[in-house]
């Protein structure tokens, strides 16, 4: 019988067992609408940080987007800035070419008035003939003598 105590003691002990059980189901069956409101509440939660998440990630995405546009444009817009102060270098040089070379045809015309002024102021002393003929020659004269000062203000001109 020795074999048959303990049997005897775990049929006696399952009644209160059976009672502790019931005891705890009934406890857990109050607890139950706290359990699924706080389980509906983490999958509420957990849906919310997975879609915060997202829309960070696709802001992420969209930022180096933005940043790598930009960073073309830039490059780009350097370029092109380079480009063109190329090109107003060589215009630069080019209008200063022209420049010169104006003012290396001014300084002929006013070398060439010049040398007819000295003729002319020859001419007009040894000429004292008529009148008419001086009068034409002042003409001449001071349209000569006119041209000659706009090429002399020219050439001080610092183009």
């Amino acid at each position: 019988m020795a074999d048959i105590e303990p049997i005897v003691t775990a049929i006696e002990s399952t009644d209160s067992k059976k009672e502790q059980l019931q005891k705890a189901v009934e406890e857990l069956d109050v607890h139950r609408d706290s359990i699924q409101s706080c389980t509906i509440q983490w999958k509420d939660l957990e849906h919310h940080f997975s879609c915060i998440h997202e829309a960070l990630k696709k802001r992420v995405d969209e930022l180096v987007e933005k940043e790598k546009s930009f960073e073309a444009k830039a490059l780009e817009t350097r370029e092109m800035l380079e480009k063109r102060d190329e090109a107003v270098a060589v215009k630069e040089q080019a209008s200063l070419a022209r420049v010169q070379e104006q003012k290396d045809a001014a300084l002929a015309v006013i070398i060439e008035a010049r040398s007819k002024q000295m003729e002319v102021s020859v001419d007009a002393s040894a000429k004292t003939a008529g009148v008419a003929e001086n009068k034409g020659l002042w003409k001449y004269w001071s349209t000569v003598e006119s041209k000659l000062r706009l090429l002399t203000f020219l050439m001080h001109l610092d183009w």
